[in-house]
């Protein structure tokens, strides 16, 4: 599965209210942002994309069984 497909997955599963009940990171806006990432995809890459949104979000995993969530927080080391 490419990112094009998960991501696919991913949006069409938001019309589940039980899947959208499972978004529990909220960035300061009150959205539940998600990030669509790979079995593949590396670390530094996920943070990266973490840190642009703001450091809050629902990753979203493809897995055999459906989707896996992960309620993610990075804080830049920058930060105080």
């Amino acid at each position: 599965m490419d990112h094009a497909a998960a991501t696919r997955l991913a949006y069409l599963r938001l019309i589940d209210p039980a899947f959208r009940r499972h978004l529990r990171a909220v960035d300061p806006e009150g959205n539940h942002p998600i990030i669509v990432a790979l079995r593949d995809d590396s670390i530094g890459s996920l943070v990266d994309q973490l840190l642009v949104r703001g450091g809050v979000s629902n990753v979203v995993v493809p897995s055999l069984n459906g989707v896996v969530i992960i309620t993610t927080e990075v804080q830049n080391q920058d930060s105080p």
